[in-house]
């Protein structure tokens, strides 16, 4: 196969700068575009002595995983290893890929990638492949930011485990006393006051020891009634709570059942 100088330039640039993004993407940290685009056109240049100069190739990429993550990061641990690692993965999955489809146009070599392609097919390509990395980030951000606990809440002698959200948007408290309510779904408490009718609880104030939350949705002011839990203890963490109230819902509050409960980040 006949190679381009200019085109593997091009192709390490662009696959080197999605990299880097990804990485700082997953690290939650920002890169100044100079040092992005530096760091970018370092790849390329890595690339094509990687090729020009084919006996050295190897060692000439093993100093790129270390000079182009530094060139945007600074020398920072993670950001090289991370960088480095993914670098390593794109090149091992074409690799295999070429070699499971043998396709003529996709050329690996030390780990460089090579594209005999037309510029606008390469640049939809890349384009595509930069959106599918942004969306799978976003989302597995987005799960790893979803924390969850496992919470026992006992009144009397009965007792009920719910799986809880850490919610940092929870900041309930009960007006008097102050302590810490929880959010939970009715249908996963009511068992602990013989599985009543919730209106009928909410309307027996003296003898469940009932509280008024007042609360804001979008909707305007509303009122939560709650009561007061024996005990709260934190399954996963060892620990008991001082003391917390149980906001009641009768919505559900995860739409896939992943959760019927919601409690502070701070509790």
């Amino acid at each position: 196969m006949e190679i381009y100088a200019d085109i593997l330039f091009f192709v390490n640039v662009i696959s080197t700068f999605i990299l880097l993004d990804l990485t700082a993407r997953l690290r939650k940290v920002k890169v100044k575009p100079k040092r992005k685009l530096a760091a970018s056109l370092a790849g390329g240049i890595t690339a094509v002595f990687a090729i020009c100069f084919y006996d050295a190739g190897l060692l000439i990429r093993l100093a790129g995983f270390f000079v182009i993550p530094a060139s945007a990061f600074g020398i920072r641990k993670a950001e090289i290893i991370i960088f480095s690692a993914m670098s390593f993965v794109m090149s091992a999955v074409f690799t295999a890929i070429d070699t499971f489809f043998e396709f003529k146009e996709v050329y690996v070599s030390n780990g460089i990638l090579y594209f005999n392609i037309p510029i606008v097919r390469f640049i939809l390509v890349f384009s595509l492949s930069y959106a599918a990395i942004v969306i799978t980030v976003h989302y597995i951000e987005k799960y790893r930011s979803e924390k969850y606990k496992r919470l026992k809440i006992t009144v009397g002698s009965r007792s009920v485990t719910v799986k809880a959200l850490v919610d940092s948007g929870n900041l309930l408290k009960e007006p008097v006393s102050g302590l810490p309510v929880i959010v939970c779904q009715w249908d996963r408490v009511m068992s602990l006051f013989d599985n009543i009718d919730l209106v009928e609880f909410c309307e027996n104030v003296a003898g469940f020891k009932i509280r008024l939350v007042p609360y804001k949705t979008v909707g305007g002011k509303r009122i939560m009634c709650a009561f007061y839990a024996d005990s709260v203890s934190v399954i996963d963490d060892k620990r008991m709570l001082c003391g917390a109230y149980i906001g009641i819902t009768k919505n559900k509050l995860s739409d896939t059942g992943k959760y019927s409960a919601l409690i502070g980040a701070k509790i």
